[in-house]
């Protein structure tokens, strides 16, 4: 692969039923349980979108509006202090942090 990276294991996918319907009474084909079996074999066996936000400057994910804190917060995860950068992050989100109620963690809402 690319870059020297190794080439990702096999997923099996597997489906488990514990329902009442036994035996299974569906097919076993799994993008045909979809409403659109056709679009949906052609996004699960196609090339994912790909969204690489440490190629994109931060100024540009500002523009994606309530997606861009998240987006920072991935962006820069692996700062070796991002709790330091997450007002920085909320204010040019524009997200407001909600009052934190005792016993409970503190949540941003989108301004």
């Amino acid at each position: 692969m690319d870059a020297g990276h190794e080439p990702l294991p096999l997923v099996i996918p597997l489906l488990f039923s514990h329902g009442r319907g036994s035996p299974w009474p569906y097919t076993l084909n799994w993008t045909e349980l979809f409403a659109s079996p056709g679009t949906a074999r052609k996004l699960y066996t196609g090339d994912f979108p790909l969204i690489d936000v440490g190629a994109i400057n931060d100024d540009e994910i500002m523009k994606h509006r309530r997606m861009a804190l998240l987006e920072l917060m991935l962006k820069h995860a692996q700062t070796r202090d991002l709790a330091e950068h997450r007002e920085e992050f909320t204010d040019r989100a524009g997200c407001q942090r909600r009052a934190k109620r005792p016993g409970k963690v503190g949540h941003y809402e989108h301004a």
